[in-house]
C-alpha cells in the first residue's frame, strides 16, 4: 500500500500557571488544531479508493489540559484531567467529545533513597522520534509531535537509588487504562512485570530492562545515549523478544487466509534495533536522523505471499460484481 499523507497543524496554545501554599501548583494549556490527511488511490493497494480503512480525513479539534500538582516532603501527587473535542469535516460534519484522566499518580518517598509510585501515567524511554523498542510497556514516544500526548497505563513502581550513578526499579502495569491501542481487537492487554536498572554518567546514560508477561512472553531491552558535544547527541535502542504474537500471511491459495505462526518458530528470539542522532544548530532547529531494523517483520517469501493476497483481494473489490 502506498500512502501519501500530509498534515498541517495550526496551534493556538495558551498557558497559565500559579502557585499557592508553596506546595500546590496548577497550570492550563489549550490546544486548537486542524489536520488534513490524503490517500493516493491505486489499483492493487490494500485500501482502494479509501473504501476500507477510511484513511483520508480532514479534522479539527480542541484539547483542554489542566494540570494540578502537589509536592510534599513524603507524599506527592499529579492530576491531569483532559477534555477533547474532535470534529471530522471530510464529508459530513460529525464530532465527538471525550472527558478522561490522562494522569493521576501518587509518589510516597518512604526512604531517602527509595519511593513508591502508583497510578496512571506514561513511561517513555529516551529522545527517539518514532518509537522505543526497549520499552516493554509503551513503545510510542512523544517526540514525533510533542503537542499530542501518549496514552497512559496504570502502573505500580518501586524505585531504589543505589548511589549517585545507579538506580533500579521494579515496574508492574496492571491495567490498560484508556490506552487506545487495546480498543483494537487485534491487541490484547498483557500484565507485565519488569526490572529496570539505570546508569547515569557525566555525558552518557544506559538503561537495561528485563520483563515478562502473563503468557510468558520475555523481553530484554537496552537503551543508551551519549552527548558527544553540547550540540551532538547519539542514542541506541535495542531489544530481544521471545514468544511474541505474530500473524503472517501463510499461503498462496486463491482465497486469502492467515495463520498464526507459533510453536517452535515463535519460541526463538527476535531482535529489534534503533540507532539515532541529533544535532542542534546555533540558530535553534534540531536535525534528527534515525534508522530502525526489526527481525519480527516479513521475509521475502512471506512478503510475496502477502502482496499476492492483497492483489487478489483488491481485484475482487474492483470487479463489477463487487458489492463494496
Amino acid at each position: 500500500m502506498r500512502l501519501n499523507s500530509f498534515s498541517w497543524l495550526l496551534l493556538l496554545v495558551s498557558t497559565s500557571s500559579n502557585a499557592w501554599m508553596s506546595q500546590v501548583e496548577w497550570s492550563y494549556e489549550n490546544l486548537t488544531f486542524s489536520q488534513s490527511r490524503n490517500l493516493i488511490s491505486d489499483a492493487g493497494t490494500v485500501n482502494p479508493d479509501n473504501r476500507i480503512a477510511q484513511l483520508s480525513a480532514h479534522a479539527i479539534g480542541n484539547y483542554m489540559r489542566p494540570t494540578i500538582k502537589y509536592e510534599g516532603d513524603k507524599f506527592s501527587w499529579w492530576f491531569k484531567p483532559r477534555f477533547h473535542i474532535d470534529a471530522d469535516v471530510s464529508d459530513e460534519m460529525s464530532g465527538k467529545h471525550n472527558l478522561f484522566t490522562h494522569e493521576l499518580k501518587t509518589k510516597w518517598q518512604f526512604h531517602d533513597d527509595a519511593y513508591w509510585l502508583l497510578g496512571r501515567y506514561t513511561k517513555e524511554f529516551g529522545p527517539s522520534i518514532f518509537y522505543s523498542p526497549s520499552n516493554p510497556f509503551i513503545i510510542e514516544n512523544g517526540q514525533l509531535n510533542p503537542k499530542f500526548e501518549i496514552d497512559a497505563m496504570d502502573f505500580m513502581e518501586l524505585n531504589f537509588t543505589l548511589n549517585e550513578k545507579w538506580e533500579t526499579s521494579l515496574v508492574f502495569n496492571f491495567s490498560p487504562a484508556n490506552n487506545a491501542l487495546y480498543s483494537n481487537p487485534f491487541f490484547d492487554f498483557e500484565k507485565i512485570i519488569g526490572l529496570n536498572i539505570d546508569y547515569y554518567g557525566f555525558s552518557e546514560s544506559i538503561s537495561v530492562i528485563v520483563s515478562s508477561t502473563e503468557d510468558k512472553q520475555h523481553h530484554l531491552g537496552i537503551y543508551a545515549q551519549k552527548n558527544i558535544s553540547d550540540a551532538l547527541l547519539i542514542w541506541g535502542d535495542i531489544a530481544a523478544d521471545k514468544n511474541i504474537n505474530r500473524f503472517y500471511a501463510a499461503n498462496n491459495d486463491a482465497i486469502p487466509s492467515y495463520e498464526a505462526i507459533s510453536g517452535e518458530t515463535n519460541e526463538q528470539w527476535f531482535g529489534t534495533a534503533l540507532l539515532g542522532g541529533s544535532y542542534t544548530l546555533t540558530v535553534g532547529p534540531t536535525l534528527i536522523v534515525e534508522y530502525s531494523h526489526t527481525e519480527k517483520g516479513l521475509d521475502n517469501t512471506q512478503a510475496t505471499t502477502y502482496f499476492n493476497m492483497i492483489n487478489y483481494s483488491t481485484s475482487l473489490l474492483d470487479s463489477p460484481l463487487s458489492l463494496c
